[in-house]
């Protein structure tokens, strides 16, 4: 590991980036170090890449998991879908009024699209619109602290659909809801603050999958121990063999 300290989020990446890449998994590189490399100053303390799901082998991820001691049922976690649309709410007020006309005028037609796409699918919010939205916040964060007092981790997928096409997000703002529902997971920990752990776990129709475990809050070495467990168990993904 090239991290040895808090912030340290370029070096996290490479590290990242270089065990994905031993295990032959794809994966994308976003957030502010995209935008860096495409000349746009943006200041972040973390670092982003996105993985797609699609668990055929659901099985075998649950057995391995039982194997290491877990007892695994199938339930649904309190208001992911609401959670998500929350968190879409939120970004967006925050994209609109604060963040969008500042970087307008140095990010490229197809980010400025992308927005634009964003805004026509979510309507303005005002002031109150926005308190709102942070006092409904704080109701879903004390549904999933109740949550995991019965429940240690949820195990989901870190997307619900495959990789899409390049310009797939900007083709419509339908597309755009799509990507985002798609990610409901991922933005319930962003908006909620609960640590997950991303783990490869096979390979389905040639494309790399993974699935999450996320946990409660300041509860980040309970999600890592049962990552641990599952890469145990399901051993090294092999790199996919180059076709033509």
């Amino acid at each position: 590991m090239r991290t040895s300290a808090p912030g340290q989020s370029a070096l996290l990446m490479a590290d990242v980036a270089e065990f994905l890449t031993t295990q032959g998994v794809r994966y994308a590189v976003i957030g502010a170090m995209a935008a860096a490399v495409h000349g746009v100053v943006r200041a972040s303390l973390d670092a982003d890449a996105v993985v797609a799901l699609q668990v055929r082998e659901a099985q075998a991820l649950r057995q391995s998991l039982v194997e290491a001691g877990y007892e695994v049922v199938e339930t649904e976690p309190p208001n992911a879908v609401e959670t998500g649309n929350l968190w879409l709410s939120v970004v967006v007020a925050e994209l609109r009024t604060l963040i969008a006309p500042a970087i307008w005028p140095l990010i490229s037609a197809d980010s400025q699209t992308f927005l634009d796409l964003v805004f026509g699918a979510m309507p303005p919010t005002d002031l109150t619109d926005y308190m709102g939205a942070l006092a409904v916040r704080n109701t879903y964060a004390r549904q999933w602290s109740l949550f995991f007092a019965e429940y240690d981790l949820v195990l989901g997928p870190v997307c619900t659909m495959q990789p899409f096409e390049p310009g797939f997000d900007l083709a419509s703002s339908e597309n755009v809801m799509q990507i985002g529902a798609a990610l409901r997971l991922v933005v319930t920990c962003g908006l909620l603050g609960l640590p997950a752990a991303v783990v490869p776990v096979g390979v389905a129709d040639g494309l790399p999958q993974s699935a999450q475990v996320i946990g409660p809050r300041f509860m980040e070495d309970t999600c890592l121990d049962a990552a641990e467990a599952i890469e145990a168990a399901l051993g090294c993904i092999t790199p996919i063999d180059p076709v033509g």
